[in-house]
């Protein structure tokens, strides 16, 4: 087998070095539309990581309102037990209840 010449050799390594460019390229083109479905993905997973988040809120907003009118409730019925139970008199610094 008879030896590549110099010219030969410089060719071999110019059309190897294209093909690697062109190896490359087609990687940043598959990498690149990888890149578009992910944050595609990504995109899609945070909108409805959003809603979730939003209606959850909602919910919660919901349900404070009538949690409060019961806190308030509860406090008024509180204070009308203690003020109906107990008689507060100063008498040796003590206390009498009601019976």
């Amino acid at each position: 087998m008879k030896r590549p010449t110099f010219k030969e050799l410089k060719n071999f390594q110019e059309k190897n070095r294209k093909f690697k460019r062109k190896i490359r390229q087609k990687q940043d083109e598959i990498n690149l539309l990888e890149y578009k479905e992910i944050k595609d993905i990504n995109e899609t997973i945070n909108s409805l990581i959003e809603e979730t988040l939003n209606e959850e809120l909602n919910n919660i907003e919901k349900v404070k309102p009538e949690s409060e009118d019961l806190t308030e409730v509860e406090s008024e019925e509180e204070n009308d037990w203690l003020n109906n139970n107990y008689e507060i008199i100063l008498l040796y610094e003590k206390f009498k209840i009601k019976n």
